[in-house]
């Protein structure tokens, strides 16, 4: 087994580093008893709700919002089907679209992730195959930046220091976080593990109060990224429901790759494997992790909300109303959850009569509503 390169405090993990792991007295430590969940009111979390109808025309049509970003009055949205970054006004209104596939200058053949670079006022898209492309607010092509070779870059973020962390589901022997600066020069990496294991969570990054944060699928711990090491911020905790070491051990000893990835997704979906952990995020009054049972971009998720104030976590799937609440930002001020047309009758009896009429009158094929929840 192999350990974490440049830990602080050199806190020892196993190869996945699992739930498991010891952990510094410091570490806070969520505990999260998901037996004992309770029905949750959206009145209970949040101060009002409102809807977002994302514009709908030919240069828009949106398959899966896999990611969005706010900065002023805009939103960044992210649509990986459609290999396409998308810019929308607060109230939805469709404004340009920052991304062109082709073979050019300021194109690409796919991009798996971008980041907004509030400083520098630049937004890059991260190609898989080893570059990023920067692109200005505004949408014009700035330049490309070669990266360390390495296969399967999947995500991107940006450090308080201005250097970028990036993310790779590689083999155990190379490093899965690679450090670069803003040219693309290499600077430090980490994180030695298995590549199977690490597919399970392909965006493993957040960003909060200006500092960028890591999270696996199957890892309890929570770790600060820094250009100089990984160092733990917080620790979830759900009792037996732990995905840890002795859970997964029997997977990490199947040599073929994939019969490991087969067995895994097998073990998810049976509830072998209780669950992945994804989206993970904080704000001001919680951390956030969302609990992905079985396998599927469609499958409903558990919530998990921790109240950092009152110790204690708000768990559930959708609110007592019927409300499926998915989110997919989270800010201070608010949670953006994505809503599709089949979830448009939990709202009847929430919104006023007009608006709910007006929601329920968009066409099928209309790109989907943002549901906006205020805290």
């Amino acid at each position: 087994m192999k350990q974490i390169w440049k830990m602080w405090w050199a806190w020892p993990l196993l190869l996945l580093s699992c739930g498991e792991a010891a952990h510094t007295p410091s570490t806070r430590t969520l505990q999260v008893n998901l037996k004992e969940a309770t029905p949750v009111s959206w009145q209970e979390l949040f101060a009002r709700m409102e809807v977002i109808p994302l514009e709908t025309n030919d240069n828009c049509l949106l398959m899966s919002i896999d990611k969005i970003r706010a900065y002023k009055d805009s939103l960044y949205v992210f649509d990986e089907r459609r290999q396409a970054l998308y810019v929308f006004g607060e109230e939805g209104g469709f404004v340009r679209q920052i991304s062109r596939r082709g073979q050019g200058p300021g194109e690409y053949t796919r991009i798996s992730d971008f980041v907004l670079d509030n400083e520098r006022k630049e937004i890059w898209l991260l190609a898989p195959y080893g570059y990023c492309l920067a692109y200005g607010l505004g949408g014009n092509y700035l330049r490309k930046t070669e990266l360390p070779a390495k296969p399967n870059y999947q995500s991107i973020t940006i450090l308080p220091d201005g250097n970028y962390a990036l993310w790779s589901c590689v083999e155990e022997e190379e490093e899965g976080i690679t450090l670069t600066d803003m040219a693309g020069a290499y600077l430090n990496g980490y994180w030695h593990n298995d590549r199977i294991i690490d597919f399970m969570q392909l965006k493993p990054f957040y960003e909060y109060e200006g500092r960028a944060y890591f999270a696996t699928a199957f890892d309890n711990p929570v770790y600060e990224v820094t250009s100089d090491t990984l160092k733990p911020a917080y620790r979830w905790d759900f009792g037996d429901r732990n995905v840890d070491a002795q859970k997964l051990a029997p997977y990490l000893d199947i040599a073929n790759s994939s019969e490991r990835n087969r067995q895994l997704l097998e073990a998810l979906e049976n509830g072998a494997l209780p669950f992945c952990m994804e989206r993970q995020s904080e704000n001001n009054r919680f951390y956030y992790v969302a609990l992905r049972p079985g396998v599927g971009r469609d499958r409903a998720w558990i919530n998990v909300f921790y109240d950092k104030q009152e110790d204690r976590p708000y768990v559930f799937e959708e609110t007592s109303e019927g409300i499926p609440v998915r989110p997919i930002l989270l800010t201070d001020t608010y949670v953006l959850s994505v809503l599709q047309a089949e979830d448009f009758p939990s709202l009847r009896h929430i919104l006023p009569a007009d608006e709910y009429a007006s929601l329920t009158a968009r066409d099928e094929e209309d790109n989907p509503c943002l549901l906006k929840l205020y805290f």
